[in-house]
């Protein structure tokens, strides 16, 4: 593990091989018996001795041993000639050294002495050093592993990811990644890691990373100097910004280049927290649709989403969106409103203004087609409809024009479709009848772009009892015994959420037993996307009833509703496909199935991108009724062109 230290105010990095005042012995010197043996003491005195940070003795590259003041001993060949060499601990400088009196050499950065020879079965090398700290050193670490980093260099995958791109000092590159005029060869090769570093010959620069055995970067590491002008990038993961463009009071300054800034080193820079989780952006400037939404990621790299809804002059005439609606085309009334969609990718340069407020602030891509599609929601009144009249969605994308599908709630006032195209849409009015349900708390559909919930939505509290568990990641066949269930209270976001699964998929008549939090190797939540929970059913819920599902919370708060797989009545299976960090165990009252949701007269054709869970939101049914009903087996598993009746 890497620790930072404070020394008279300057941060020291002590690795595996460096340990202040006291260095590591490997790749020994070697006696051997063609010769005459010499044993061989090292002591080390003067200013700042205990900043040494390694005295090697060596014949070549491969036959050198570093001094270890534990022993202080070594048996070498007399034959031999030796290279003395003398360096400080990282933020420190030599300033003089000698050995056995004389002066040693400064040859890029440490001190030197070449052509030791040794007589007699013992010798004594006295080194007295003058060694103070260099003020104008500063480093930087951090890393994507929580058990490994301390809290101020732990940065969490799942938000973003940091990467330096150069360095400039006085207005000259010494670093450039990824450039063979730096190269970074491996230094250290452990199991489960490899390191590389570049070192800059003066010592007055270290840029190191280690790799995981996948090839992932697993940490960095920089030794620097004041004044160095450092280019990182800050890398956002889909549903993420960078926090701030200001971060331990260090002035982040944007590039060109996406994700990219500036910043002038002037000493300790903590990364953590470099992240946050943000909402998609919705604006609109028109006469009809007074407020909108966006909601997933459409596949994304980085960052989110910015929607905006403009009105257009032009109107298509009847028959052209009468057309549009194919079988539907009867169902036509008229048009309401002709809008201009457009959608871009944006990464926030750290300000806090909306890109409708200041686009400046963002690095952006305009995306007319997304990789996947995103669930929209438009405002418009339902005062202009009449009796079984309701609102639907022409698109006119690349000259093809198509009704989408479409569903419009009259209590909320909202049309909601899924999309990954985006230029002209048409409202229209159309025969037929709204829904009623009131607003979700939030959406049951998966969101691929979910990332971890804001910390006070997990306030754990007491932990009053546990389930037995196991979690069987897909493809392994053994538990992975790391995750955790802990019985935890949660916050009211996650009840709105919680709330609105049990009332409008589950059905009413099913009822919360408790609320837990799923840890995986004490991390936030469960971050496998699929896998076999296995849950132990106490006795006092077996009596109460049967039927059990659980509402899992994603990281964004939206839940998945999964019901029980096997038929053990002691215990209650789940297939996971998405991550989560709590959930909520339920049960059917008296093990009896819920009232039908289900009317039996409407229709609705699913759409490519569309979820099971997500129809049955829109149209306010029971989802496994609505599969039952339609023949559907596996609910995660859907078919687009397929009609439902509901």
């Amino acid at each position: 593990m890497k620790k930072m230290i404070m020394r008279k105010g300057i941060a020291i990095l002590l690795s595996l091989v460096l340990v202040l005042g006291c260095a590591l012995s490997y790749d020994p010197i070697s006696a051997r018996a063609d010769g005459n043996n010499t044993v061989v003491t090292i002591n080390a005195s003067g200013t700042g001795a205990d900043l040494i940070g390694d005295v090697r003795m060596a014949i070549s590259d491969d036959q050198t041993w570093h001094w270890n003041p534990g022993s202080g001993t070594v048996t070498v060949n007399s034959s031999d000639s030796f290279t003395i060499t003398v360096e400080a601990a990282p933020g420190c400088i030599v300033n003089s050294a000698s050995l056995n009196g004389s002066a040693m050499t400064l040859t890029d950065g440490k001190y030197v002495t070449s052509g030791v020879s040794l007589t007699g079965a013992t010798a004594a090398l006295t080194i007295e050093v003058n060694i103070t700290v260099d003020n104008s050193y500063t480093n930087i670490l951090w890393g994507y592993d929580q058990q490994e980093m301390d809290a101020d260099n732990y940065v969490d995958p799942r938000t973003g990811t940091i990467e330096i791109v150069k360095i400039v000092r006085n207005g000259s590159t010494i670093f450039q990644y990824n450039d063979n005029n730096y190269p970074m060869p491996e230094v250290d090769d452990r199991p489960g890691r490899i390191t590389h570093r570049y070192s800059r010959n003066d010592g007055t620069l270290n840029v190191s990373q280690d790799i995981g055995g996948g090839g992932e970067i697993l940490s960095w590491y920089l030794e620097a100097r004041q004044g160095d002008v450092v280019t990182f990038q800050f890398i956002p993961k889909p549903g993420y910004q960078l926090k701030s463009a200001s971060i331990n009071n260090y002035t982040l300054i944007p590039q060109n280049d996406p994700c990219t800034y500036e910043v002038t080193m002037a000493g300790l820079l903590h990364l953590s927290g470099a992240f946050v989780r943000k909402d998609n952006q919705a604006a609109v400037t028109s006469n009809t649709v007074t407020g909108a939404a966006v909601t997933g990621n459409g596949g994304v790299d980085h960052g989110t989403l910015a929607m905006n809804v403009s009105d257009l002059n032009n109107m298509p005439d009847d028959n052209t969106l009468a057309q549009a609606m194919g079988n539907d085309s009867d169902a036509f009334i008229s048009s309401v409103a002709n809008v201009n969609i457009t959608m871009a990718n944006i990464i926030s340069k750290g300000g806090t203004a909306s890109y409708a407020a200041n686009a400046n602030n963002y690095w952006a891509t305009n995306e007319s087609q997304l990789g996947s599609p995103v669930d929209i929601s438009l405002s418009v009144p339902a005062s202009d409809l009449a009796a079984g009249e309701t609102y639907s969605i022409v698109r006119n994308h690349g000259g093809q024009r198509q009704e989408l599908n479409a569903v419009y709630n009259s209590t909320t006032g909202k049309l909601t479709f899924s999309s990954d195209q985006f230029s002209e849409y048409t409202i229209i009015k159309k025969a037929g009848t709204p829904v009623t349900t009131p607003e979700p708390a939030a959406s049951s559909s998966s969101d691929s772009g979910s990332s971890a919930p804001d910390p006070e939505e997990i306030a754990k509290g007491e932990v009053a009892s546990s389930l037995s568990t196991g979690f069987t990641p897909s493809g392994s066949k053994t538990m992975d015994l790391n995750v955790k269930v802990e019985s935890a209270p949660q916050g009211p976001k996650a009840w709105a959420s919680i709330n609105y699964a049990v009332d409008n998929i589950l059905g009413k008549n099913y009822e919360v037993f408790a609320t837990y939090n799923m840890l995986d190797k004490d991390k936030l939540y469960i971050d496998k996307k699929t896998g076999s929970l296995t849950l132990g059913i106490p006795g006092e819920l077996q009596k109460l009833g049967g039927n059990f599902a659980i509402i899992v919370l994603q990281p964004d708060g939206k839940p998945v509703i999964y019901r029980d797989t096997d038929n053990n009545p002691n215990t209650a299976t789940f297939k996971l496909n998405c991550a989560g960090y709590a959930f909520a165990l339920c049960y059917l009252k008296g093990g009896k199935t819920a009232g039908s949701t289900l009317g039996g007269n409407g229709t609705y054709t699913i759409r490519s991108g569309d979820t099971l869970s997500g129809i049955a939101a829109r149209l306010g049914v029971n989802m496994y009724e609505l599969a039952a009903k339609n023949g559907i087996k596996n609910v995660d598993r859907i078919v687009a062109g397929m009609t439902l009746v509901y």
